[in-house]
């Protein structure tokens, strides 16, 4: 380390003769003096930061070799501050410390309200309001779809109202709540049924001065050009964007305040059973099809092109094939995590696996074959800690996706002789699990 000395005016110090010397009159203007002590600092300021940048560098290839490359440079891009050691290590503390909450939370699920619902048949899908205390249900009774309030602590009320669709042959497949065109709304979609395709209806809920209205007014209603069933449905809520699974393929809608709505068509070899947003790229859509494959297709490209193409000999050359993620059987639910890096799936027969999409080739976690149901559904928690599923044993659970351990397995209904035909489960504001059994309605605190 240089000693920087004392500034006498009218000398200079030599560091290496460790003496001061008288400057020189006819000293070149503009010149720089080596020996001047502004120079000494500016170089020992220099050494410094020359340090500094070896050690931030040195501590970047260690974190990068730690967490791998591309989840290193999504955290430097959000966290600036994370290539210094000290934030990296108290950010991925600040993680498992999340993560092992979640896993000992879940593990003490108190049940806190049932109720059962009468003259509706039983529930094929549900969504909640928590700002507005409403829960929308829709019925495979007659295509019926109820919209009901809830007092604070979460209890139905008996204040409701019903709306049936104009087609009441066919059961409503899926609900949720969304926003069309700035307005709150409501989507429904309607199975088919026979020769009458199915169809996608939106609906407004509030007036302008945000009262519930009594009779819904649909906006917006939307029915492929051929005769197709639609399975499922997804909302992308920020974009106001939404997809329907259909036999057809899955189609795409587009909703913008000023411009012209679009719809994209992705035709797929199979019915698309469960379809999915990715949660940060919302032009990112996921298909789980019949035949088990997972394909995903992304809306900047041209309309119709995959970016997962089952590889095949059929394959041309000048298109790149790109690895599928298959299952044996159906694929009845999935959600990408930690920005489309990873992949959660169900399956018809009641299995569960977490998929690397960079690396399709097996599962990262095999769940078991311990669910003992046909899962229609799965939610996880707000940081991808732990997975909750229900089924019809009458039985919920609970793994860590850290690990995949099973961490929670509590009976729904304490008869042993009742089997629910279908369940669904919504995990609201991370505090809060319902779940449907048929008719019935729980909600259980985490």
């Amino acid at each position: 380390m240089i000693t920087i000395p004392l500034d006498i005016p009218g000398y200079y110090f030599d560091a290496e003769k460790q003496k001061y010397f008288k400057l020189s009159k006819t000293a070149v203007s503009g010149r720089t003096d080596p020996y001047s002590v502004a120079s000494i600092k500016k170089r020992s300021e220099q050494q410094i930061k020359t340090s500094l940048q070896t050690k931030i560098k040195s501590d970047e290839s260690c974190a990068a070799s730690r967490i791998g490359r591309s989840a290193f440079r999504k955290a430097t891009a959000a966290f600036p501050t994370l290539c210094l050691t000290f934030e990296h290590n108290v950010e991925l503390k600040s993680n498992m410390k999340r993560q092992l909450a979640w896993e000992c939370m879940s593990k003490y699920l108190k049940q806190r309200y049932t109720t059962k619902l009468n003259h509706i048949g039983t529930i094929s899908d549900f969504d909640v309001n928590t700002e507005r205390r409403l829960i929308c249900i829709a019925s495979t009774l007659r295509g019926k779809l109820r919209l009901m309030e809830m007092n604070l602590n979460h209890e139905l009320l008996q204040k409701h109202m019903n709306t049936t669709f104009v087609n009441s042959t066919s059961e409503i497949s899926s609900v949720q709540f969304t926003t069309f065109k700035s307005i709150d709304a409501i989507i429904a979609t309607q199975l088919g049924y026979g020769c009458r395709p199915g169809c996608a209806e939106i609906y407004q809920y509030l007036d302008s001065q945000k009262e519930l209205l009594m009779h819904p007014k649909m906006m917006y209603k939307f029915q492929p050009a051929r005769t197709a069933f639609i399975w499922t449905s997804a909302v992308c809520k920020p974009s106001g964007k939404f997809a329907l699974g259909t036999s057809d393929g899955v189609y795409i809608h587009s909703t913008t305040n000023a411009g012209p709505d679009t719809t994209s068509l992705f035709d797929t070899s199979s019915d698309v059973v469960s379809v999915s947003f990715d949660s940060d790229v919302d032009s990112s859509v996921y298909c789980g099809l019949r035949d088990g494959s997972i394909l995903l297709f992304d809306m900047r490209r041209k309309p119709g092109v995959d970016l997962r193409r089952p590889a095949s000999s059929s394959t041309p050359s000048s298109v790149s094939a790109y690895s599928t993620i298959r299952h044996s059987v159906a694929v009845s639910c999935l959600k990408p995590l930690y920005g489309g890096t990873r992949l959660l799936s169900s399956t018809v027969d009641g299995k569960l696996f977490l998929w690397d999409t960079r690396k399709a080739n097996s599962p990262l976690l095999d769940f078991g074959d311990v669910t003992c149901c046909v899962q229609s559904s799965f939610v996880s928690d707000a940081t991808d800690s732990v997975v909750f599923s229900a089924g019809n044993d009458g039985c919920i659970r609970s793994w860590s996706l850290r690990t995949g351990a099973l961490l929670m397995q509590k009976e729904l209904l304490r008869n042993d002789s009742y089997r629910p035909t279908r369940s669904k489960l919504r995990l609201v504001d991370d505090s809060e699990l319902w779940v449907s059994l048929d008719d019935t309605l729980q909600i259980w605190n985490i």
